[in-house]
């Protein structure tokens, strides 16, 4: 199946209404800026931040409070180095969340076109 990466958003209003409480285990998100399913995380930081370790806490332990739904966390990483994929890939291996992971990786030495793309990537598979 191909789908296009350029098409138009998908307009919010024609959407279902979110209501699926997702939990992190991370109290700063989950009090204060807490996620539903089909809500996009955006993680930015800096060299020296504890990003990765942030980033795969938040994909391994996602759960949708109140049922047994099987869900996918859709993660996408743009200019990330080759050790922070790794760690990515052997964390979400060691602990299962690779099962219920799509993942979409930019490495900070492949083509900077990519890291217009990847983000497109990453959001047609959620929406699909």
């Amino acid at each position: 199946m191909k789908l296009d990466i350029n098409g138009q958003p998908i307009n919010p209003v024609a959407r279902d209404y979110p209501n699926e409480f997702i939990q992190t285990g991370i109290s700063a998100i989950d009090g204060l800026n807490t996620l539903v399913r089909g809500q996009k995380l955006p993680v930015f930081s800096m060299s020296g931040m504890p990003h990765a370790e942030l980033a795969a806490q938040i994909a391994r332990q996602a759960k949708v409070i109140g049922s047994d739904a099987k869900f996918a966390v859709v993660f996408a990483a743009v200019g990330i180095t080759f050790e922070e994929a790794d760690f990515f890939i052997s964390d979400f291996r060691k602990t299962g969340a690779i099962e219920r992971a799509v993942m979409f990786i930019n490495l900070a030495n492949d083509p900077a076109v990519e890291r217009i793309s990847t983000p497109r990537m990453a959001l047609t598979a959620a929406e699909y």
